[in-house]
């Protein structure tokens, strides 16, 4: 029989681990020794849900390879967090991004549901300038 002293040191070192843990995988996706390595490791922390990791992904949104930024920015879609809204429409409104960046970035916006997030879609929706593929498919995000 486990006492309730003995229970609860083994909760602080479950909850020790898991955060030892986070910040491991934040370290892999910043500076991982290779693209796939990266890639695992935003893909987890988008999976994971922590608010910690917010500030490494956008950190990982300015990255000079496109593959690490779409999937930084699909990471922050998963966790929709109101933080990284700027950082998302710095992606969408970006001409020279890969369309991918850029849908992903709106795909993003459209989850978090800020009034700002939402501002920032309409505008591009209502841009006649603006790729008519994206102008679609924003609208068809926000519905």
């Amino acid at each position: 029989m486990v006492s309730k002293s003995n229970e609860s040191n083994n909760e602080w070192f479950s909850q020790f681990a898991g955060t030892s843990l986070i910040y491991h995988i934040m370290e892999d996706a910043m500076n991982g020794k290779d693209r796939e390595n990266r890639i695992r490791a935003l893909k987890s922390l988008g999976d994971r849900g922590d608010p910690r990791a917010v500030v490494t992904i956008m950190d990982c949104c300015e990255d000079q390879d496109p593959e690490i930024r779409v999937q930084a920015i699909d990471a922050l879609a998963r966790l929709k967090s109101g933080r990284s809204v700027p950082t998302l429409i710095k992606h969408l409104d970006n001409e020279n991004e890969l369309p991918l960046t850029r849908q992903k970035a709106a795909l993003a916006l459209a989850s978090i549901h800020s009034h700002i997030a939402i501002e920032c879609l309409m505008d591009h929706v209502n841009n006649e300038d603006e790729d008519p593929a994206l102008r679609e498919y924003i609208a068809m995000l926000i519905g």
